[in-house]
């Protein structure tokens, strides 16, 4: 009986295992969910769907409402509201879903809400965006703001726009006014600001599929994205554009494989350290001012010329950093071998001019090693003040 009982709690553990490998993902405009009825058939298509992670938009819920849309199956992570029955945007997770919040936030207007998640050591955040469906020049602005604030994570989300990233492509028809434009040209340019990844596109270079039908022009398009930074797009392999049952728009459903996730790469710093070495400031300035010389006028948009100059900062940065330690640990261990010898001669006879050796050695590695522990003291107190809790992190960085 006991071995019955052992079997079966071994196999469901593998299975819980297996299934946080990966995560099903979902996003929808809902468009609306104040009644029972339709709360409890949402709540029933996630579960047969399986979902772990849903990103709603326009929810219609209240503040005091939202709370509705709990039972013991999924929860609510994050939501924002307005004061009346209209947008509203949520991010709703499975209980069976083991991921680590470390925050949630939100806009003020029922537009944007989000989690930060820690997912096998990597950071990633969950956004759910609903953008109005007139033109407003101010929202993608502010997207992008909100986005920023989230730097330190990878990017995950999943919206209605209420806008196309190709005119041509994703919208079935032919003409198109100028705030469509507009507003579908701010889109692309937070997508390819922020490098984030169109998954559906991904997965269907050529194709043409939509998700929302305008009853009023009698036009299709593709509206609704699920977006992801550049480093995570390996991740889906799969992704869908559902039937729209519960809503007039199409659900999307993808499935992100969290087992091939590795360690995200640490973000460069520049060594501050480093202007203090005479000689580094020396070849920095003869280096930098002759990379530029020679690349000024060799394109036509200035920005590559930027982005050329920050990357040769960087690499000659950590070419004379990696020399130095090279040179400074070679010395250190050096040094050890000659204190180590010189004792062994103390040992064996003292000499006043051995012991003066010594303490000279002695003093040199010492200050070689002071210096590596206060670098050392410098990065864990930067670290701390960029990782840390700040009034406006945006403004401090």
């Amino acid at each position: 009986m006991y071995q019955r009982i052992l079997v079966g709690h071994v196999r469901h553990v593998c299975a819980y295992i297996m299934k946080m490998a990966e995560l099903s993902i979902l996003s929808v405009n809902i468009r609306g969910l104040n009644g029972p009825i339709k709360q409890a058939k949402f709540l029933d298509y996630l579960r047969r769907k399986n979902i772990d992670v849903a990103l709603i938009q326009e929810s219609h819920l209240r503040k005091r409402h939202v709370n509705r849309l709990q039972n013991k199956y999924y929860k609510i992570a994050a939501s924002s509201s307005d004061d009346t029955k209209t947008k509203g945007s949520i991010v709703l997770l499975s209980h069976k879903c083991a991921l680590t919040v470390n925050k949630s936030s939100k806009d003020l207007s029922g537009r944007i809400s989000y989690i930060c998640t820690t997912i096998r050591n990597r950071k990633i955040a969950f956004v759910s965006v609903y953008a109005p469906s007139v033109y407003d020049e101010n929202f993608f602005p502010c997207l992008t703001n909100e986005l920023l604030s989230l730097n330190d994570y990878s990017l995950i989300i999943g919206g209605d726009m209420n806008a196309v990233l190709d005119l041509n492509q994703d919208r079935s028809g032919l003409s198109h006014t100028k705030a469509q434009k507009h507003t579908s040209d701010m889109f692309r340019a937070v997508v390819e600001s922020h490098n984030l990844t169109d998954i559906w596109r991904m997965h269907n270079p050529t194709s043409k599929d939509y998700t929302f039908f305008s009853t009023r022009h009698l036009t299709h398009s593709r509206i609704d994205y699920i977006l992801c930074s550049s480093e995570l797009k390996a991740m889906f392999h799969t992704i869908a554009i559902e039937p729209a049952t519960l809503s007039d728009h199409n659900a999307l459903i993808t499935t992100f494989h969290c087992d091939m996730l590795g360690e995200r790469s640490r973000r460069w710093q520049f060594n501050t350290s480093l202007l203090q070495n005479t000689t580094f400031d020396a070849e920095f300035i003869d280096k930098l001012a002759e990379f530029i010389s020679i690349n000024t006028d060799s394109v036509s948009d200035p920005a590559f010329v930027w982005q050329a100059t920050k990357g040769f900062i960087r690499d000659f940065t950590t070419s004379f950093a990696v020399n130095l330690k090279r040179k400074r640990e070679a010395r250190i261990a050096e040094l050890e071998e000659h204190c180590k010898s010189l004792e062994q001669s103390l040992k064996t006879c003292f000499s006043k001019s051995t012991h003066t050796l010594l303490i000279t050695s002695r003093t040199e590695l010492n200050d070689l090693l002071r210096r590596r522990a206060e670098f050392i003291m410098h990065r864990v107190r930067q670290n701390y003040y960029f990782n840390g809790c700040k009034p406006s992190k945006l403004l401090a960085l």
